[in-house]
């Protein structure tokens, strides 16, 4: 019902509000730990949410584009620093 009154978002916007609150309780760890740990969960609950019919598979697929991303980082980061 509520996904249907918000025109198809409300479990859009929820997902990535969970993405967002999860980034923001694990950045006093670092920012890799926080993207690479709030956007395995964006995956994991965005797989459930797309079996659910409930997001498109867009979703699910900015967190993996986000996760490719984060790895990227860390690797060339780490290869910089040394």
């Amino acid at each position: 019902m509520p996904n249907a009154n918000s025109s198809g978002s409300f479990w859009s916007a929820t997902l990535y509000m969970i993405w967002v609150v999860l980034l923001l309780v694990f950045a006093p760890f670092n920012i890799e730990v926080a993207l690479l740990a709030s956007t395995f969960f964006g995956i994991v609950a965005g797989i459930l949410l797309a079996y659910a019919d409930l997001v498109s598979w867009g979703n699910v697929l900015f967190f993996i584009g986000e996760l490719i991303f984060t790895i990227l980082y860390i690797v060339w980061s780490s290869n910089r620093d040394q």
